[in-house]
């Protein structure tokens, strides 16, 4: 297959209890790896994780929580320079605390932004060498539910009741098979009528894989690390206790492409982690998904 860059957008979007002690941004959605940049896609991805929570001075106070997110994703190309990308989610979050459950189940906040290529080098057929610079920006709709009354951990319910603004920019280089990423993400969020303002959130990864070809098959194992900035969340302009924090997860992933379809399958665990004044723990990520290029 030719001219493959391996894109890697990953952008973050996120209390428990009463008294909210959860505020992290485990809500986070993973577009994978978006191999043939010129090709639209229309795609699904499902993704997981779970967390515990728990208030350090009153250990009987814990809670479980496990996010289950499936999404449409869809992207068309503008031209040569322009890529217009939704992604449309349904969600099936569980919370259990003590021996009670909270769930929250359906379409969770639209999300839609274009990107911009700013230089790519395969107009350079004699190099060796190629690269990739890319921006982007766009919004996400509250589509979901944000109810204000629910006793669920607020990270969990479908939508966070507000306009965001995403930002995002990428560098990507591949010399021979082996294909390296940098991306970073930005998250600015505004408040809801309820006057619940999640904290913005920034976002900075690494990507490097390596292209086996064989026939009309791709496959591409790789490693991926990422390192997230939480600010606090804000209820009617003051801060929220036991929220914001910083967190560093590795893992590895898998791309196999054949033909006009591609599979990715990723997994990332948390090396460190300062959520919350420490009193939410981060269990793993996994997401895996499906794309028909055309």
């Amino acid at each position: 297959m030719k001219n493959i860059f391996i894109i890697c957008f990953l952008y973050v979007s996120a209390v428990a209890w009463s008294c909210d002690i959860c505020g992290c941004s485990l809500m986070g959605n993973y577009t994978g790896s978006l191999p043939m940049l010129y090709n639209h896609y229309a795609g699904v991805r499902y993704s997981m994780q779970s967390f515990d929570s728990h208030l350090l001075m009153h250990t009987a106070m814990h809670s479980k929580e496990h996010i289950n997110t499936a999404e449409v994703l869809l992207k068309w190309n503008i031209k040569n320079k322009v890529q217009v990308h939704a992604v449309v989610p349904f969600a099936y979050n569980i919370q259990t605390q003590q021996e009670t459950i909270y769930e929250s189940k359906g379409i969770s906040d639209l999300k839609f932004w274009a990107n911009y290529i700013l230089f790519d080098s395969k107009i350079d057929t004699g190099s060796k060498i190629k690269h990739i610079a890319v921006i982007g920006g766009g919004m996400k709709l509250p589509t979901g539910s944000f109810d204000a009354k629910s006793n669920i951990n607020p990270n969990l319910r479908t939508g966070s009741g507000s306009y965001d603004i995403l930002i995002n920019a990428l560098y990507s280089i591949r010399s021979y098979k082996i294909i390296q990423s940098i991306s970073a993400n930005y998250k600015y969020n505004n408040s809801n009528d309820a006057g619940f303002r999640f904290g913005n959130m920034a976002w900075i990864g690494y990507n490097l894989q390596y292209l086996f070809n064989k026939y009309k098959y791709s496959v591409m194992p790789g490693a991926v690390c990422s390192y997230e900035i939480l600010m606090p969340n804000k209820k009617y302009g003051y801060r929220v206790e036991y929220t914001g924090g910083t967190g560093l997860l590795a893992g590895a992933g898998i791309d196999i492409i054949y033909k006009q379809l591609t599979i990715n399958a990723t997994i990332q665990i948390p090396v460190y982690q300062s959520y919350n004044d420490n009193n939410t723990t981060v269990g793993h990520k996994a997401s895996v998904s499906v794309a028909y290029l055309y």
